[in-house]
């Protein structure tokens, strides 16, 4: 991964940061691929693996999408 700059992303695999709660969250992702997506914390957990069906409800309703931050 390189610092997104603005560039186009096209089928590129893509790292969008969040903040919840105080601290940041990251999902790898890419438009051309047909993924599973986990939300993943600073540690490497992915938490809608490892965390309440409660917890990753109020992730998706309250996380600010702090946006693209790495590029491959």
């Amino acid at each position: 991964m390189t610092k997104y700059q603005g560039e186009e992303i096209g089928c590129r695999m893509f790292l969008t940061m969040y903040e919840f709660r105080g601290k940041l969250y990251f999902e790898l992702n890419n438009h051309c691929a047909d993924l599973e997506i986990f939300i993943t914390d600073c540690g490497g957990n992915k938490i809608n693996e490892t965390l309440s069906d409660l917890f990753n409800f109020l992730f998706e309703m309250n996380a600010r999408r702090i946006g693209v931050v790495g590029i491959e």
